[in-house]
This record gives C-alpha cells, sequence and structure tokens, in this order.
C-alpha cells in the first residue's frame, strides 16, 4: 500500500516538473519570437534610415552643383539647405 502511495507522489512530482518545462520553454520560444520583431523592426529603421540619408545626400550633392555652376548664391544654397534638413527633422 505504502509502494502506491509513493508511486503516485512520484507521479504526481514527475508532471509538476514536465508542466514547469513546458511552460519554461513556452516562454523561451515566445521571447525569441519577440527579438525577431524587434530585430526586424530595427532592420525596417535603419534601412529607411539608410534610404533618407542617400536622399539627403543626393539633394546637397545637386544643391551643390547648383551653386557650383552659379546658378544659386551662397545665400540662396545655405537657406536651401537649412530648409532640406528641417524638412528631415520634422
Amino acid at each position: 500500500m505504502i509502494t502506491y502511495i509513493i508511486y503516485a507522489i512520484c507521479f504526481l512530482i514527475f508532471l509538476f516538473i514536465g508542466n514547469l518545462t513546458i511552460k519554461a520553454i513556452n516562454s523561451g520560444i515566445e521571447a525569441k519570437q519577440e527579438n525577431k520583431k524587434i530585430n526586424l523592426n530595427q532592420k525596417e529603421k535603419f534601412e529607411i534610415s539608410n534610404i533618407e540619408s542617400s536622399k539627403l545626400s543626393s539633394e546637397l550633392k545637386e544643391l551643390k552643383k547648383l551653386r557650383d555652376n552659379g546658378i544659386l548664391n551662397d545665400e540662396e544654397f545655405s537657406k536651401a539647405k537649412k530648409k532640406n534638413f528641417r524638412k528631415r527633422l520634422s
């Protein structure tokens, strides 16, 4: 009789440990999926930032060409540059 009680207690302990193991595995899986989402969001932001930087760079090069060709004077060039930076920051 005592043997059956001990077996029952061992079985319940085994079930409890199994339950804890499953919960831990599920938490790990969820954390990994959340990290993937965060990494994807950061990657998208980085790519968008690179695109914006590239656009800004090309626009500044174009403004410099206009100034070098005499189409814009230094004051106009400076104003256009400031306007371009304000547009990016807002």
